[in-house]
């Protein structure tokens, strides 16, 4: 998510800042939100199987599981306000290898 912020931030800067600083970052967000989230959600859904094991696996499942969803859910919500605060100067242009 941050390294789309950077990609959009970087072209608003190229293409003489059109708009609102704080918009070009809540759009880089929004774009790659609901893939982001899905996909944590999916790697979550994927360990329900090991909840069926009785042993040691069992508990680190569930560890695993709750981490997974707590990072799906803090991805599409905290995520984009520390964006908003902490991303602030000028972004270097990126260096092409030609």
């Amino acid at each position: 998510m941050i390294e789309n912020a950077h990609k959009h931030l970087e072209k608003w800067e190229a293409g003489g800042r059109q708009g609102d600083r704080n918009d070009v970052v809540i759009a880089a967000a929004k774009e790659v939100g609901k893939p982001l989230f899905f996909s944590l959600l999916i790697i979550a859904v994927s360990f329900i199987p090991v909840f069926t094991l009785q042993a040691q696996e069992g508990p680190l499942a569930y560890t695993k599981t709750f981490s997974m969803m707590f990072a799906a859910f803090l991805s599409v919500t905290l995520v984009p306000v520390l964006m908003l605060l902490f991303i602030r100067g000028k972004i270097l242009l990126s260096t092409r290898i030609p």
